[in-house]
């Protein structure tokens, strides 16, 4: 009979210490959410505040004159300078916009639509070309175009090397669409009225 008792509570503080356990662990992984929604919370609230100040800048960029390009099959619709020139690939959901002047390549700008998670396509973008070693002025920050959430990764070209604005944008359309934007040469407040005008036929 003592032995069955020693049994029974020697069980009954393994139990109760397994249980110790599983809660601790499961406030733990709730804290990790809770911090990371956090996180995203506060990183949403910095790029409505950066694009803010943006607007208040747009005045320093004419974009009264700007050309008007519409593409129903895509769903887009955008705002972009009066000596650039869009040209659409249908097949490849891709639109180039570069200088109307010829043989001029740069600046340049390009947008497609690409089917798969917006996760993946960051963190590749991420292992390519934000290498501070390599690379210089890298930048990650969360950005907003007409109320979707999104990404802009960057650099100003290799390390002993002239100055060039490479960026590469992400906006989640969809759970797996997603729309790329990559330019060169556009500088970073040409680059954010284009994006503010960018509209979206959801």
């Amino acid at each position: 009979m003592k032995k069955t008792l020693q049994v029974i509570t020697t069980f009954s503080l393994i139990m109760a210490f397994s249980a110790t356990i599983i809660y601790y662990k499961l406030s733990l992984q709730k804290a990790g959410q809770d911090c990371r929604t956090k996180s995203r919370e506060l990183s949403r609230k910095i790029s409505i505040l950066e694009n803010q100040i943006s607007e208040k800048e747009q005045g320093e960029i004419n974009t009264e004159n700007w050309k008007i390009y519409t593409d129903k099959k895509i769903g887009i619709k955008f705002k972009y300078p009066e000596n650039f020139l869009a040209k659409e690939e249908s097949s490849l959901e891709r639109i180039s916009i570069k200088s109307t002047e010829e043989g001029v390549e740069v600046p340049y700008l390009q947008i497609q639509f690409i089917s798969n998670t917006i996760d993946y396509l960051i963190e590749d973008s991420i292992s390519r070309i934000a290498k501070p070693d390599r690379y210089n002025d890298v930048i990650e920050k969360d950005i907003v175009v007409n109320g979707l959430d999104g990404k802009m990764i960057g650099n100003s070209g290799q390390k002993d090397t002239e100055s060039v604005n490479y960026r590469e944008i992400f906006v989640k359309i969809s759970e797996d669409r997603v729309m790329f934007v990559k330019t060169i040469s556009i500088d970073d407040l040409t680059l954010a009225i284009f994006l503010k005008n960018i509209e979206f036929d959801r």
